[in-house]
């Protein structure tokens, strides 16, 4: 789709700019589902600059309330800006949290930005508030 998107914009155009491809969300739909986003921990295992907080989603109150005991959030965070830069994800609603990661990390949303929205409660999103202060 983003693909054809960027055909469609560009086919009357006399000057074509190369395609910007934003940060992918991709998810593997299992039992449970996979998800990634952005930087994997594989690659910030080896950089300093990077920190990897596993964070344990099942007491989240989305979580909780469809007994996904095993959901799990490995968050990417660059150290000096404190925003998020990667993600894996292994839950009921991976696809949909990589979905939104995604747009934390494409925007480049701060904490203090996150906080400043209002989500529909309970929901996943509501959820998101929380990130920042896992360990």
């Amino acid at each position: 789709m983003f693909q054809g998107k960027y055909l469609g914009q560009n086919l009357d155009q006399s000057v074509v700019f190369p395609i910007k491809y934003p940060v992918p969300a991709l998810s593997v739909f299992s039992i449970p589902k996979l998800g990634q986003v952005g930087i994997s921990t594989q690659q910030a295992a080896g950089n300093s600059n990077l920190q990897v907080k596993t964070v344990d989603l099942s007491g989240w109150q989305a979580y909780a309330r469809n007994g996904d005991q095993l959901a799990t959030l490995k968050l990417v965070v660059n150290r000096s800006s404190e925003q998020i830069v990667g993600a894996e994800v292994l839950s009921q609603n991976a696809d949909e949290l990589v979905d939104f990661l995604a747009l934390l990390i494409t925007q480049k949303i701060s904490a203090q930005d996150l906080n400043r929205q209002l989500f529909a409660y309970p929901s996943l999103a509501s959820d998101l508030y929380g990130i920042w202060q896992s360990k």
